[in-house]
């Protein structure tokens, strides 16, 4: 007997498989919704919400915190907010709080604004040291004490017994970047690489090495270098889902499954361009973990958009360095952070102190390092987004993205360790190499260890790129940037062959115009997003990470106007800003006092590919690992 159904920012035609038709027998649906979605084709009428930073709001993220959103911009389009109009269809007072007051002598509908102000005033402020609504929008959040509920419960563990072969447990999780699909329209995001499996674009079912052997499952690299893999039907229950891309997965466990929900959606701006199937069709009795799982290896191959295939580091250890905690703290800095040493006649000297450059002054004036801890990396690619939000970077789409024509001036690598190999080898034997190399090249499948590198431009002193542009369009700045002049680009891409560490982008189209690519810069609208302070670059033209020059810039100039010292470590840039663990720091290394300085003089301070002597201004702090079965 529902006479009316209100739905608010959710679409359970996408997310809800059961029993949809009965939406139509409603006498009146509304949703209100800020962007039209597969739910609101089912409703009588679709009410457009202003987005989350148009709007106020409040939250409790934990028992006892409460925390305020206030509008940063004003609202685009000609939207209300849905509390506004609950408040304005019920012309009275709310139930759970008395209101009379604010609406004594007075004839006008009030806002939202109004009745938060009120509630927070008359129910939270009161139990607070605070007096007043705007202290409150001031902190942000208010903390209270308040009685914990104890939502803990017993429950009975049943240990899982041997399964049958093609018999499996399917685990359903939501991934970095789509979550739960309401992202689904993101670009940005939709061209995020996963953490662990680096593809873009599309969702897949994980599985674990020793299952995709059993069932004749195989991913492979192609002549261009991209990776495709076989699909598999599945089958689960009455319901069948054909031709689902497998990607074999190292430390997945035996006989467990994984697919990621937020894609397959049929509506949105993107949803031609995007691959992927709905995994909420699988979301039984709303458990994120199914059993009984059957699966039918498919004669379709897939094409995965994948950014990196070489999964481990081929024992070329000193990319990303790391050692166990008993061995960085009971032996010297030799052993597990050597130092790259060229032999002399008489000793060995350090190789970056032989140089045929010029040596720049690095004392005069600012000069910006950027310090990247492996240790606290954990590979949340909150970097690569904040990067690509600043700089004004492109989205290319799926096709473009297989090709390696991703424009991410910031990627993060990561690697597995590999499978210790018990036969020693003889180095003389040139016929032995490839199988040593093989061995190298194939990660850990069981229980592999991970380590995250974010990588991005090394800002050298030395820098290949810049003898070679025939233009000068790249030249190294006086604070230590390695900086480009793209209206002197003419395209050679001279600089990108000669970069060790593979971190320039070409454009090779113009992504703001092109009806191919179309995403967030080919209309009025989505043009809103770009940053003014940073140029939009054009078709045939090399760009790269600038250390945000921009930003370090506009507090020098806000500093000298101001007429004070720059305050300490108030450099940042996007990734350093917004990184959660702090595993990015910028800042002057001139500044003794600086946070900056500090890793750089510590013993886990190292630099990439070192011995070439290119001499960067990034440098990396060694990652260390606790095996605990040492005793300290």
């Amino acid at each position: 007997n529902v006479g009316a159904l209100l739905i608010f920012n959710t679409n359970p035609v996408y997310s809800f498989f059961e029993k949809i038709d009965n939406i139509k027998d409603i006498p009146l649906t509304i949703s209100f919704a800020m962007k039209e979605d597969e739910t609101s084709d089912y409703m009588d009428i679709w009410v457009p919400i202003p987005h989350w930073l148009e709007s106020w709001g409040d939250y409790i993220a934990i028992t006892g915190m409460y925390s305020l959103r206030q509008p940063t911009i004003r609202k685009i389009f000609n939207t209300r907010q849905f509390e506004d109009t609950l408040l304005k269809w019920i012309k009275g007072n709310p139930e759970h709080v008395k209101i009379n007051d604010l609406f004594l002598n007075t004839h006008k509908i009030i806002n939202y604004y109004d009745y938060l102000k009120f509630f927070f005033e008359e129910k939270i402020m009161k139990r607070t040291f605070l007096n007043s609504f705007n202290k409150a929008l001031f902190y942000g959040s208010i903390k209270i004490k308040e009685r914990k509920i104890d939502l803990r419960y017993k429950k009975s563990i049943s240990f899982l017994k041997k399964k049958k072969i093609n018999k499996f447990e399917l685990r359903l999780y939501t991934k970095v970047s789509m979550g739960d699909g309401r992202q689904f329209d993101n670009p940005w995001l939709q061209e995020l690489p996963d953490p662990i499996t680096r593809t873009t674009w599309e969702n897949y079912i994980t599985m674990s090495y020793t299952d995709a052997n059993a069932l004749g499952i195989k991913n492979w690299h192609v002549g261009n270098g991209a990776m495709n893999g076989n699909c598999v039907n599945l089958i689960f229950d009455s319901i069948i889902i054909k031709n689902i891309p497998v990607y074999i997965q190292p430390g997945q466990s035996i006989g467990c499954l994984g697919l990621s929900f937020g894609y397959g959606r049929k509506k949105g701006k993107i949803a031609k361009q995007s691959r992927g199937i709905n995994a909420y069709a699988l979301y039984k009795n709303f458990n994120s973990i199914q059993d009984n799982i059957k699966l039918e290896k498919s004669k379709k191959k897939y094409k995965f958009s994948c950014i990196q295939l070489q999964n481990t580091t081929v024992g070329r250890n000193n990319i990303a360095r790391e050692t166990d905690l008993f061995t960085y703290l009971n032996t010297n800095k030799v052993f597990w952070n050597k130092e790259f040493l060229i032999k002399n006649k008489n000793n060995k000297i350090n190789g970056n102190k032989i140089t045929i450059w010029e040596s720049l002054k690095e004392d005069n004036g600012h000069h910006f390092n950027i310090s990247i801890d492996l240790n606290k990396c954990t590979g949340c690619t909150s970097c690569i987004i904040a990067c690509n939000s600043e700089n004004n970077i492109p989205v290319v789409g799926k096709e473009e993205v297989r090709k390696y024509r991703d424009m991410h001036w910031l990627r993060i690598d990561r690697y597995f360790s590999t499978k210790k190999n018990k036969k020693k080898y003889n180095n003389k034997n040139p016929f032995i190499e490839p199988f040593l190399y093989k061995n190298y090249l194939e990660p850990e499948y069981k229980n592999p260890k991970v380590i995250f590198q974010p990588i991005m431009c090394q800002h050298c002193n030395n820098a290949p790129c810049e003898t070679v542009c025939p233009v000068g369009a790249t030249t190294h700045g006086k604070q230590g940037q390695n900086m480009m002049t793209y209206n002197r680009c003419i395209g050679t891409r001279y600089c990108a062959n000669n970069c060790p560490y593979k971190v320039r982008r070409f454009n090779w189209f113009n992504y703001y115009n092109k009806e191919q690519i179309n995403f967030n810069f080919t209309s009025k609208l989505s043009r809103m997003i770009l940053n003014p302070n940073v140029v939009v670059r054009s078709r045939g033209v090399m760009e790269k990470c600038s250390m945000c020059i921009q930003l370090t810039q506009s507090i020098i100039l806000t500093a000298k106007k101001e007429e004070r010292k720059i305050k300490n470590n108030e450099f940042q840039t996007a990734c350093s800003k917004i990184c959660p663990t702090n595993a990015i720091i910028f800042g002057d290394i001139n500044n003794k006092r600086s946070k900056i300085f500090k890793r750089k003089i510590n013993n886990r301070s190292y630099k990439l590919l070192d011995f070439l002597g290119v001499k960067p201004n990034v440098f990396y702090q060694v990652k260390i690992i606790n095996l605990k079965k040492n005793k300290y």
